[in-house]
Parts: C-alpha cells; sequence; structure tokens
C-alpha cells in the first residue's frame, strides 16, 4: 500500500516542465519532514533486506551467479528479492523532489540525519539487479542537489 503511494507522489512529481508538478514539487520540498520519513523508509528497507541475508531467507549471490551464466542448482523463493523495485521508486520520488532549489531540502541534508540519508543514497549508487534503476535515480539525485548547493 506503501508503494502506491510512493508511485502516485513520483508520477505526480515527474513531469518537471509543468507549472502544477513544479508547484507539487515545492510543497513537498517545503515540508521538510517527507525527506526525513522517506529516508527512514529506504534506511528500514536496507535494514531488512540486511537482516533477511544474514538469516539466510534472502541469497542475492545465487540471483547475481544466475544473471551472468554461473550453474545453480537451487533456485527457490530465496532469491526473490521483497523489495524488489520499491527503492527505485522511493529514489526517484527523493529525486523529482530535489530537482527544484529548497533551502529545507538543503538544511536537511547538511543535518546529522541528511548525511545519513545522503550515505545511504550514495551507497545505491551500485548496481542492483533486484532495483535496475535505482542507481541511475541516485546518481540523477547527486546531480540535482550538486547543481543548485551552495
Amino acid at each position: 500500500m506503501i508503494q502506491n503511494y510512493v508511485d502516485l507522489l513520483t508520477c505526480v512529481t515527474a513531469f518537471g516542465d509543468t507549472d502544477s508538478a513544479d508547484h507539487f514539487k515545492t510543497l513537498l520540498a517545503e515540508k521538510s519532514d517527507i525527506m526525513i520519513k522517506l529516508g527512514d523508509l529506504m534506511h528500514s528497507c536496507k535494514t531488512v533486506v540486511d537482516h533477511l541475508i544474514k538469516q539466510g531467507h534472502f541469497k542475492s549471490t545465487q540471483k547475481f551467479k544466475k544473471i551472468v551464466g554461473i550453474n545453480t542448482e537451487d533456485h527457490d523463493d530465496a532469491t526473490k528479492h521483497p523489495f524488489s523495485g520499491f527503492l527505485s521508486s522511493i529514489t526517484c520520488l527523493i529525486c523529482n523532489i530535489s530537482y527544484l532549489k529548497s533551502t529545507p531540502i538543503e538544511d536537511h541534508f547538511l543535518s546529522d540525519t541528511g548525511f545519513q540519508h545522503l550515505g545511504l543514497i550514495l551507497y545505491n549508487t551500485k548496481l542492483d539487479i533486484d532495483n535496475p534503476v535505482l542507481r541511475e535515480w541516485s546518481i540523477l539525485f547527486v546531480k540535482n542537489i550538486t547543481s543548485w548547493s551552495d
């Protein structure tokens, strides 16, 4: 259900050249707590996935071996990512909101919590098979922030 809301907000903010999308981005950006909530949501998803990998319920290495052509005999549900595509949607929404210059967004990423969220987004610049466009959205976010930040 949360993914539906994130997808809806992402679609509404996706059209950068329209006045209504820019107005909506400005409204969301002025509510700096949305960036805190989205960053916390990303952190929670990563923590859950790390825990599942540690407990052996999710095996990302098997999925990678399957894609590069290494034979794996055990193809079970452990290779299914629990948040497939969701991190990409969250990062896309963060990227769309950060497109316009915003003092609350800049202040958030200069705070201690914002540094943690920025680190998490930078961590996502690696290739993730389960979230195929996560890397691109993360890089675009860094471009957005660095293009207007003082």
